[in-house]
């Protein structure tokens, strides 16, 4: 849920939920307040964008096993930085963000991930999308 303060910058909450098998997570939920910063005006955003979004909030996991700092449920405060590119083309559309994400209650555990994908119309309603993740983990 987002709410427009001015021109170009947005405050939202975010949460989300989920569960991965590969990720060792029976159960993990979010939930955090962010500020946003458009490069780009909003009233371009369907069609191309680039934002800067930092947010801070709670991060909850339920571990299917035992983790390696011997925790089976977590609840740890965290924050973010992201910076987000979107472009949509006759062609397809581009996506491409990076994100830096520290735990505030140990600064040494941090991660940076580059992500990024291209679609390519190849006829309408056929697309073929490429993409791509690299993180680094502390």
């Amino acid at each position: 849920m987002a709410y427009s303060l001015a021109d170009r910058w947005s405050t939202a909450i975010l949460a989300g939920a989920g569960a991965s098998t590969r990720r060792n997570q029976d159960f993990g939920a979010d939930a955090s307040l962010a500020i946003e910063f458009s490069f780009l005006p909003y009233e371009d955003a369907t069609r191309r964008s680039l934002t800067a979004r930092y947010d801070v909030g709670l991060q909850y996991f339920d571990w299917t096993e035992e983790t390696v700092l011997f925790e089976t449920q977590e609840l740890r405060p965290q924050h973010q930085v992201q910076l987000q590119l979107f472009q949509l083309q006759p062609w397809g559309e581009t996506r491409a963000s990076i994100d830096a994400r520290q735990f505030l209650h140990d600064p040494g555990l941090w991660s940076i991930s580059l992500n990024g994908d291209l679609e390519f119309r190849i006829v309408r309603g056929v697309d073929l999308e490429i993409g791509g993740d690299i993180a680094f983990i502390e």
